[in-house]
């Protein structure tokens, strides 16, 4: 999967990421939910080209834990996207299964963090900038927070020496450059910002092509697993549902991207 300005890459260019709308969420929690009864498998298990760094525990967020759990389903489709990458590039496992805890903690920090800078938003409008980066922390079986069912996560991209390829957002940075297709819709780009550009539209497509759906908002960042072009992937493969343009739900054991689904 080469971009022309990556490493390790030849001359021939990546599709752009598409613009999508976000997903509207009331749908999406009444779409129809089964357990597949996959278990959680720790991803520090994978062998090269995927790395882990559990970054919430590293940031010390409360109730995180030091490793990244996802069902084995995603597990494989991980591997399966982290070889489709061009040689010297690799992919970094930022977050899977989440506790509620640290779910709550991420709603809530976010939704004090933009009453604060935008006072005037109502309680509508504050709910809906803060759902358009953080899922509604959710403990209902037949409507969980993504990352609480072990098939979404969080993905960013790093060289052979395991440092992060610029994505053109830190992880979890709450801004509009946030959204995967950021960089697609601005003119003329930098030539940093043309890197970022094609480091996500890299990573967009091994997801993609592993089975993987982006969350829009996920993938500029380092993406909510990116770094800004992070990927945030929500996986299909952990419930008995068909990937299909119409996002699917995730069930069970407990908690990135996001973001990413797959089959």
């Amino acid at each position: 999967m080469p971009t022309s300005d990556s490493p390790g890459a030849d001359s021939t260019p990546l599709p752009k990421v598409p613009s999508v709308d976000s997903p509207e969420w009331g749908h999406v929690s009444a779409l129809p939910i089964t357990e597949c009864g996959e278990r959680l498998v720790p991803m520090s298990l994978a062998p090269e080209p995927i790395k882990v760094f559990p970054a919430y525990a590293r940031l010390g967020i409360p109730g995180a834990v030091p490793e990244c759990f996802v069902r084995e389903g995603v597990y494989r489709a991980l591997l399966h996207a982290a070889r489709q990458l061009p040689d010297g590039i690799g992919m970094v496992v930022l977050d899977g299964w989440r506790p509620w805890r640290v779910q709550q903690y991420l709603f809530d920090t976010l939704h004090e963090a933009i009453h604060h800078h935008h006072p005037a938003l109502d309680d509508g409008e504050l709910m809906v900038r803060t759902r358009e980066f953080v899922s509604l922390p959710s403990r209902d079986p037949m409507a969980p927070s993504p990352h609480l069912t072990g098939g979404a996560v969080d993905v960013s991209l790093c060289d052979a020496d395991g440092m992060p390829l610029d994505m053109g957002t830190q992880f979890d940075e709450a801004i509009p450059a946030s959204h995967t297709d950021h960089f697609e819709t601005l003119t003329p780009l930098s030539a940093a910002q043309r890197q970022a550009r094609n480091n996500r539209r890299l990573l967009y497509h091994v997801m993609q092509k592993a089975g993987f759906t982006n969350l829009p908002v996920s993938g500029g960042t380092t993406t909510s697993a990116i770094s800004s072009g992070h990927i945030t992937a929500e996986a299909v493969s952990p419930v008995t549902v068909r990937p299909s343009s119409t996002p699917s739900k995730t069930a069970g054991a407990g908690s990135s991207a996001d973001r990413w689904r797959s089959p």
